[in-house]
């Protein structure tokens, strides 16, 4: 069972390697697994994309897509500053200052005061970022050149 992202990694001669993490839509959603995170300041992790300019860069020119990136992962996961759940009252015996979302964030990062299915999502989302991968909703519609 997958956790609702699909990892694409392209090379592009251009933009060189482009890393992401896509949503994979539901029916009527583009937002699928991270439709919990609308609304909420963890939504600012991901960005909406173009579907077209996700097809170009599936099929070898990245330049429209990498425009509408943004900024780098890393810089992404550090627009929310907010310590892990484990950090505090000494749950976790490593915590330290790099318990934050961002390039250094530990892997046992929880994120504080959500419920269960959010607190997954928000992980799976700051773990790719913290590898370098640009997390994606496409929006409108992708072509499959045969």
């Amino acid at each position: 069972m997958g956790d609702g992202f699909r990892r694409i990694d392209l090379a592009d001669h251009e933009q060189g390697p482009v890393l992401l993490s896509v949503v994979i839509p539901r029916p009527h959603d583009p937002w699928g697994v991270a439709a919990c995170l609308r609304g909420t300041p963890w939504e600012s992790l991901v960005r909406e994309v173009d579907g077209e300019a996700v097809s170009h860069a599936v099929h070898g020119y990245a330049t429209p897509l990498v425009r509408s990136l943004g900024p780098h992962p890393h810089a992404v996961a550090r627009r929310i500053r907010v310590p892990c759940a484990l950090s505090d009252g000494g749950q976790c015996v490593g915590a330290s200052p790099a318990c934050v979302p961002g390039a250094k964030m530990p892997d046992c990062f929880e994120p504080p005061d959500l419920p269960v299915e959010v607190a997954s999502v928000v992980t799976t989302v700051l773990l790719d970022l913290r590898a370098g991968r640009h997390v994606v909703v496409v929006s409108g519609s992708e072509f499959v050149l045969l």
